[in-house]
């Protein structure tokens, strides 16, 4: 065979090849993707103004999909349901048939941070639901963290992937409040639960501590979660000594119910105190100097616990009782160690008057007592 015939029989099969790849992709037909509403009326499916094909006898029988990636029977689609239709179409007039139909899942909730995308129904919780996006995703014009978002989504395995971020509400006037105990803290920052707070606008409380129950009002913003308000709901006070007087204890305790009643105060207040080591006299003089004071008795004894003498006490709360019943206290004197307090950004009193005293603990408040948190929130709107 000579060169040129080799040349034109070469040139007739490539011709040929791509004569059947043409006819087979063809066949084939050519792939669409359609995502909407589906409208489902007398056994015919659209999606916007274009109808499908659901072919419902295998093998080429087309997979439906619940929001959940659950299989379920094309049949039980429902009219209305959000769907990504994936198909191929072929002939003329073009015949359009689907070989999958997802049902797409919505889900609305505030923005809490847009990469991740992460969106909270509740936002003081940690249940945040985690979105994966790509390329095609839509999203808002202008949104930001704190608004109130619309995430439609097709789930794919353990994932979610959004279609469609739309904004629903700005959140620049919504505040949430949640309630917990204070973990840990520092200038700028507390930890409720588990949530950290910026707190550098915020007034804080004259004493607070470790173990705190507290409610803090905040705002989301790109910034993370922004402190407006923080309010101590009960000083959480630490065993001041280890004592057996309360085991097996039955029936009411005279003295404990002596005291209630002088300070006007639940007889099960006084035993919790009294059953952490502090003396009647004690409970009765924290009660006493606690009145006009911007401290309550529990967040005196819980400072007592921590080492600070009646009269550091005394004169931080700013009272004059006038003088104490012989015996009242059992430990310590009201006039001992008569040094002036005021708070400090860590939440516990700073001396004014005389050096640190190197053998005293740095801060006398509640630390290095932490507690499991067992909080609970709700949000509101101002």
């Amino acid at each position: 065979m000579s060169k040129l015939h080799k040349k034109i029989s070469i040139t007739l099969l490539v011709t040929a090849l791509l004569l059947v790849s043409a006819i087979s992709a063809l066949a084939a037909g050519t792939p669409f993707t359609l995502v909407g509403e589906l409208d489902y009326v007398g056994g015919i499916f659209k999606v916007g103004t274009q109808e499908f094909v659901v072919i419902l006898v295998a093998p080429d029988a087309t997979a439906c999909t619940d929001d959940t990636g659950l299989t379920i029977a094309c049949t039980s689609l429902v009219d209305g349901s959000p769907v990504e239709v994936i198909g191929t179409y072929a002939g003329t007039p073009a015949v359009y048939t689907a070989s999958s139909v997802a049902v797409l899942g919505k889900y609305q909730g505030v923005l809490i941070t847009k990469s991740p995308l992460k969106v909270d129904a509740d936002p003081t919780t940690v249940e945040a639901e985690v979105f994966d996006v790509n390329p095609d995703t839509d999203f808002p014009v202008s949104y930001s963290e704190g608004d109130t978002v619309e995430v439609t989504y097709k789930a794919v395995g353990l994932t979610k992937l959004a279609y469609e971020v739309k904004l629903v509400s700005s959140g620049q006037d919504i505040v949430y409040t949640y309630e917990g105990l204070l973990s840990a803290f520092d200038s700028t920052t507390w930890t409720v639960g588990d949530y950290t707070f910026n707190i550098e606008d915020v007034t804080l409380p004259i004493y607070f501590g470790y173990g705190d129950k507290v409610l803090v009002t905040f705002k989301i913003t790109a910034e993370g979660y922004i402190a407006t308000e923080v309010e101590i709901l009960e000083t959480f006070v630490p065993i001041k000594t280890e004592s057996a007087r309360c085991v097996d204890r039955v029936g009411s305790h005279p003295g404990v119910r002596k005291i209630a009643e002088d300070v006007g105060a639940d007889y099960k207040d006084i035993l919790a105190l009294f059953c952490k080591g502090f003396g009647l006299g004690e409970i009765k003089l924290a009660y006493r100097y606690a009145q006009g004071s911007m401290y309550s008795p529990e967040m005196l004894l819980a400072l007592r616990a921590q080492g600070m003498g009646w009269g550091e006490l005394k004169k931080m709360a700013g009272n004059n009782p006038g003088d104490e019943e012989p015996g009242e206290v059992e430990e310590g004197s009201p006039g001992d160690n008569g040094r002036g307090h005021e708070k400090n950004n860590n939440g516990t009193p700073e001396n004014l008057n005389k050096p640190d005293n190197p053998n005293k603990p740095e801060n006398p408040g509640n630390s290095g007592k932490d507690k499991d948190n067992n909080g609970k929130a709700k949000g509101k709107n101002k």
